[in-house]
C-alpha cells in the first residue's frame, strides 16, 4: 500500500490541501500494520511550500515515528516537488512561498531534481535537505532491523519470486546469513530425510584426485 505522507509537518500539510492530520497518518499506520499488509510505502516531498530546515526535521522525525511503528513493513522514500500544468502550486507559485527554477519541468527526472524550491533558497540547499532526511532514514531502519520478525522477513523474500522488490528485502538481503538462506530456500536443493543419521559421514564429499 501506498501512502502520499509528503511531510511531518502541519503547516506544510495544510499548504499541500491534504486535509489530514500528522497523528492521523501515524493511525492509518498502525490499521494498515495490524491488517498484516507487509509493505506499507510512503512518500515524502523535500523543499515544498513554506519548507525550513525544522519542516525537514518534523519530517524525518515523523518517518522515524512510523518505521519504528511498523518495523520491516513501513518504507519512507522521497522527492521533489513537481510543478503539474493546470494545478495551484504550477498557476500560483508566489502564494506557495516557492521559486521557480524550471516551470515545464524540464530538467525534472522521476521527481529526482527541483525544479522549484522555498522562496529564498537554493537548489543546494534543497538538496541537502534531501539527503539529510534519507540519510536519517537509513539509520532508522537500521535501529529497528532487530525488531523484524522471521515470518515478516520471509514474506518480504517471498514477493521477489514475483519480481516485487521492497526497499525491506533489500536491507535484509545485505545480511550475508539471510542472503544465503534466500539461495538455499530457492529450489536448487532437494532434501532427501531416507538417509540414516549414522550413514551421513559416508556421504560427504571428498577430493577424489591429489592435486599435487
Amino acid at each position: 500500500i501506498q501512502i502520499g505522507i509528503e511531510s511531518g509537518n502541519q503547516k506544510v500539510l495544510d499548504m499541500y490541501r491534504k486535509e489530514v492530520k500528522v497523528e492521523e497518518i501515524i493511525q492509518a499506520v498502525e490499521i494498515i500494520k495490524k491488517g498484516g499488509i507487509p509493505s506499507i510505502y510512503g512518500n515524502f516531498i523535500i523543499g515544498g511550500p513554506c519548507e525550513t530546515a525544522d519542516t525537514i526535521s518534523d519530517s524525518i522525525g515523523l518517518a522515524a515515528k512510523l518505521i519504528e511503528t511498523a518495523p520491516g513493513r513501513m518504507e519512507c522514500a522521497s522527492c521533489f516537488l513537481g510543478l503539474y500544468p493546470g494545478t495551484s502550486i504550477s498557476k500560483n507559485p508566489a502564494f506557495y512561498g516557492l521559486d521557480v527554477h524550471d516551470p515545464e519541468m524540464m530538467t525534472c527526472i522521476s521527481l529526482h531534481h527541483p525544479v522549484a524550491t522555498p522562496k529564498g533558497k537554493s537548489k543546494q540547499w534543497v538538496m541537502e535537505q534531501y539527503y539529510r532526511f534519507n540519510h536519517a532514514i537509513l539509520k532508522q531502519y537500521q535501529k529497528v532491523m532487530a525488531d523484524v520478525p522471521m515470518e515478516l522477513i520471509e514474506e518480504h523474500l517471498k514477493l521477489r519470486e514475483y519480481d516485487v522488490t521492497t526497499k525491506w528485502s533489500d536491507l535484509f538481503l545485505s545480511y550475508p546469513c539471510i542472503k544465503q538462506c534466500e539461495y538455499m530456500s530457492k529450489k536448487r536443493f532437494e532434501v532427501d530425510n531416507t538417509i540414516p543419521d549414522s550413514e551421513l559421514l559416508n556421504l560427504i564429499p571428498r577430493r577424489s584426485v591429489n592435486l599435487m
